[in-house]
């Protein structure tokens, strides 16, 4: 925090906390690519209850924007990375609400839906077989009993989905039950 001082004849001068300096500081590591300093700054602030500069905003969602892109291995397998498990999920869920349109459409819950679905999803680029598709809804309708499991199907906002270059998602579908 900087703090203006008025002093007498109209003069003014500038006070500087120490916390602002080590701030300060952290930036220029920062600035120089280490993401360490982010998370000190990050940390201190949120301890200190100090407001975030403007430096840290920025840097912190330029960081979470990188691993959203890029995603971050965890381990070995299919679902190791972040992003890579992300898009597959939301993969799943396009399928998912091709069929769920379709049924609150009025469509009857039969294994044609699926031939049904796969021409909606061929209208927006998202082709794939019969079969795919049903494999797809069985997987989300499993994971939407368990509400932990349904949270990996969270929709970005916009600006989001364009930074991560992902197609937009099936319009007039909502996850009520009818």
């Amino acid at each position: 925090m900087i703090y203006k001082l008025d002093g007498e004849n109209g003069s003014t001068s500038y006070l500087v906390t120490e916390l602002d300096r080590w701030l300060s500081e952290r930036e220029v590591f920062f600035e120089a690519g280490i993401i360490a300093a982010l998370y000190d700054a990050l940390f201190v602030c949120k301890c200190t209850d100090h407001p975030l500069p403007m430096w840290v905003k920025d840097g912190a969602l330029e960081v979470i924007g990188e691993r959203l892109k890029v995603g971050a291995s965890k381990s070995k397998g299919p679902k190791a990375n972040d992003a890579t498990a992300y898009k597959k999920d939301r993969t799943h869920l396009q399928r998912w609400l091709a069929v769920k349109k379709l049924r609150y459409a009025g469509e009857p819950q039969d294994k044609e839906i699926f031939a049904k679905a796969k021409k909606l999803l061929s209208d927006v680029g998202a082709d794939c077989s019969e079969k795919t598709i049903e494999r797809s809804f069985a997987i989300v309708e499993k994971d939407m009993k368990i509400p932990k499991n349904a949270l990996k199907y969270y929709r970005p906002l916009r600006r989001a989905e364009e930074m991560l270059e992902l197609k937009p998602l099936l319009k007039g579908v909502t996850f009520l039950k009818k």
